[in-house]
Order: structure tokens, then sequence, then C-alpha cells
């Protein structure tokens, strides 16, 4: 009897402790989100969101920590859950800030930072993280270039010497210019002089300049001289694989070595694309086994962007040389939105496999980096350049003199004869006047 009240009692708690296990397994955090920007304009509010795969009853903590300072604190079973810490550049709104989601109403320089969120599990007091950039931009209202420089006219011996400043901002503006709609920084062409440079200062703002130099010889007619700017934010998305073996001993591997593909965000043989509407670079084309012969593969697939999107493939962190690349036809889209592929053909036996310090093992990392470009704001001056004139020079003024030198009786005496001829004719018409004058005045007499 007592042993069967034993058995009994050991059975219920081996029952209890399996679904305890069962029951913190499913209550165990596997993921943290955070949704903000990459940038935030100087002045504009912000959201902070964090959320994760645990309904809020089964979170313990939401924290929030700028550059490893912690400036917010949730605490789900307190009377009054929220706690704010001073921190520079962080300006919560106490009243729309709830769980993990904070608001600020405004933003400056100091604002900038990593950001990381970190949620405590009430059950397993387990604890996972996940952390963000966040850039401050500085965007000039009016973003128009300025030029200076001009002269309000050339002679043809002159050096046209021209300067295009763009005013302050966060990233610098990247400045082109255009003569007569002729680029004057990417061509080659020797009768233009450029030079680029920037000027920096407090809080890391920058005013870009280009200065243009070229003869007024070139200016046979009226040219046009533009200057654009730009300001763009640019910006980096990976994907990334992981081939690993079971071996833990270089020795131990050879041409039959068996690498093993990780589970990953990627797209595998049996897939023939990415999707269309992806927001980050797939790969495509990995298979679930390798030996250490055997030819990668792979092709990165872009997310739709305008303009184009750039890819890069790294193995273990080397940027891959482009004779293993292939890049394949672009796909357009009527939005201006393009999508680029690159594929990668690479030898596995030119790969110098790592040690992993986690797991003890070798593996080879493969990545795609895919670099955006984002036009946040242009600006454009333009002016007319007058053409050259011949300028006036001592021999023309050698030539003259030795005219009147030569000639100088000769054009007095012409002039004397004239005054002559001019007094006479007016005193000739004085006379014929007085006379109409003495007729009409007999005429009407009578």
């Amino acid at each position: 009897m007592d042993s069967n009240i034993m058995s009994s009692s050991m059975a219920l708690t081996v029952y209890l402790l399996v679904q305890s296990i069962i029951y913190l397994g499913v209550q165990s955090l596997q993921m943290v989100r955070i949704s903000a920007p990459d940038y935030i304009r100087f002045g504009d509010p912000l959201w902070l969101n964090c959320s994760c795969d645990l309904p809020i009853q089964s979170i313990y903590s939401i924290k929030w920590f700028k550059n490893n300072h912690e400036f917010y604190r949730y605490i789900v079973s307190d009377a009054k859950p929220k706690t704010f810490y001073n921190t520079t550049g962080i300006y919560p709104d106490t009243s729309s800030t709830e769980f993990g989601n904070i608001h600020m109403t405004q933003t400056d320089f100091q604002t900038e930072g990593s950001y990381r969120c970190e949620i405590s599990s009430e059950v397993s007091f387990q604890t996972i993280h996940e952390s963000k950039d966040i850039r401050v931009y500085y965007i000039p209202k009016d973003p128009n270039p300025i030029i200076i420089g001009k002269k309000s006219h050339y002679t043809v011996n002159d050096l046209v010497n021209l300067t295009c400043t763009s005013p302050l901002s966060l990233p610098a503006a990247q400045l082109t210019a255009t003569i007569n709609g002729t680029s004057v920084v990417d061509s080659n062409d020797a009768r233009f002089q450029h030079r680029v440079y920037y000027q920096h200062y407090e809080n890391n703002l920058s005013a870009a300049s280009i200065n243009i130099q070229f003869s007024s010889r070139l200016l046979t007619t009226r040219v046009p001289f533009e200057c654009h700017s730009a300001i763009s934010h640019r910006h980096s998305r990976v994907a990334e694989v992981a081939l690993w073996t079971t071996y833990k001993s270089p020795q131990q591997l050879s041409d039959e070595t068996t690498f093993y593909s990780e589970d990953k965000p990627i797209y595998y043989d049996n897939q023939e694309s990415a999707p269309e509407d992806q927001s980050e670079p797939t790969i495509t084309g990995l298979r679930q086994t390798y030996q250490m012969s055997d030819l990668l593969n792979l092709t990165c697939v872009s997310s739709r962007h305008s303009p184009v999107p750039e890819l890069r493939w790294f193995i273990n962190k080397h940027e891959v040389d482009r004779q293993y690349l292939v890049h394949e036809r672009p796909t357009h889209y009527t939005e201006g939105q393009t999508v680029v592929s690159v594929r990668l053909q690479y030898s596995l036996r030119s790969v110098k496999p790592f040690k992993t310090f986690k797991t003890n093992r070798f593996a080879v990392s493969v990545k795609c980096v895919e670099s955006l470009t984002q036009v946040l704001t242009t600006g454009k001056e333009t002016l007319i350049i007058a053409s050259a004139v011949e300028p006036i020079t001592d021999n023309s003024f050698g030539a003259v003199k030795s005219y009147m030198e030569n000639n100088g009786h000769t054009i007095q005496t012409n002039f004397i004869d004239l005054i002559k001829l001019l007094t006479i004719s007016a005193f000739l018409m004085f006379f014929v006047f007085n006379k109409l004058l003495i007729v009409c005045f007999l005429y009407l007499s009578h």
C-alpha cells in the first residue's frame, strides 16, 4: 500500500516537472524586436518601440538604455510601473509612453546614440535584448548652395575662378558642377581644374565646397554654370549564412569534410527566388550540405530601392574579388525602384574555416552586404557667365597714335572746313526764315 502511494506520488512529481519544463519552454523569450528609424531630423519627435513574442502578463520588466545608460524602466507588476531616469538627449512624453513604447517630444544632437531594449520573463527570469543605432541629421531649410567669384565681364586672357558652397548640414552635402550641361567633376577634361573640400564645425556640422577654374577662352558664348547639392542617408543591410562542420581539429578537415548550413532567414533551392516585396537582401541557392571540394553557387538579391542598391559579398569578413562575381540583369519597376542580383561562385577549398568560440567548431561565414542611399534633400544654384571679349591692348593704342601722327594735319584741316560749312548753312537758313516771315506779314495785312 505504501509503495503504491510512493509510486503515485513520484509519478505525479515527474508529471508536474515535465509540465513545468514544457510550460517554461513555451513561455521562454525567443525574440526582441526594436522598431525605430535609422536616423531622425534635428528637432523632430521620435518613437521607440520594443516588443517580444510573449504576452504582457508573462513579462517581468522592459528596460531601455542609451549608450549603456538606463533611461526608462517598466515593471509590469508594480502599481506605478513606469520609471524615467534623466539622460542627456532623452525627452520622453511621460503620458504617452507605455510598456516598451517611448514617445520623445523632441530631439537634438545629444539624442544620437546606440539604443538597447531589454525584456525579462516573469516565469523563466530569462533576459534577452536587441540594439539599434540612431543618428541625428541636420537638414537646412534652404538647401540651395551659393556661388561666389563671378565677374561682370571676362576677357579672353582671364582665369574663371568660381566656388560653390553648400549650407551647413549633417551629413555633409555632396556637390556636383556642370558647365553648359557637362559635368566638370566626373569628367577627365584637362581644361577644367576642380577641388572639393569640407569645413567642419561644432556638432559635426559641415559645409562642402567645390572650386572650379578654367580659362575664359572657353567662353565663346554665354555659358550656364550650375552647382547641385544633395544630402543623402547611406546605410547597409546584411544577409548572412554560416556553414559549419562537426570537426573540432584542423587536422580533421579534408575534401570529404561535410559542411552544414545554419537555419537562417534565407531561401533554399526549393524556392526559385525571394519574394518581390522583400525589404532586406536575401541569399538564394543555398544547399543543406556541402563538401570541402564543392563550389559555392549563391545569389544575393537586393531589396527594391531607388537609387539602385549596391551589393558586395564577404567570406569570413574578407570582401570577395570581382572575378568570382556575376552581375545579373537588374529588374526595374514602374515606381522607379530597382532590384539587383549578384551571383557568387567560389570554391570552398579556397576558404580557410575559422574556429567558433561558442561551439568550438570550424565554420565558414558567407555574407552579402546591401548598401542603400536615400536622398533627403537637393538644391541647385545657376549663374550665366558672359562670353569673353578681346581686350584693348597696347598695340591697339599704338596703332591709333601712329594714325593720328601721320594724318593729324589732314584731320585738322577737314575739321575747320566742316565748321565753316556749318556756319554758312546756319546763316542762310536764318536769312530765308526772315524773308518768309516778312512775306507772311504783308499777306495778312492786305
